[in-house]
């Protein structure tokens, strides 16, 4: 997959473009300034509106990408390996 944001160099100057060549962001004299706005912004794309998969659950959060597909609530009560805190059970997910 093309990457959706690079970094040009115009004179002395660096700057952020889509895909398409449209400007993402302003001229800056530091490229390490330009990348953190290419990682802003690709975070951002991967943000959207999901609906938490713990089992029984309705709740709908700002997701940080596909790798975060539960709510904060069902998130704080489950360990890395999904087993519940304080029940000691594996947390059921439904299916997407």
């Amino acid at each position: 997959m093309a990457e959706r944001y690079r970094i040009v160099q115009e004179g002395g100057h660096y700057r952020v473009i889509d895909h398409r060549g449209q400007p993402k962001s302003g001229l800056v004299n530091i490229k390490a300034l330009a990348e953190i706005k290419v990682d802003e912004l690709t975070r951002k794309d991967a943000q959207k509106t999901r609906v938490c998969l713990a089992h029984g659950c309705t709740a709908t959060f700002e997701s940080e990408g596909p790798h975060h597909r539960m709510c904060n609530r069902h998130r704080a009560m489950v360990d890395d390996c999904g087993i519940h805190q304080s029940t000691g059970r594996r947390v059921r997910f439904r299916s997407s």
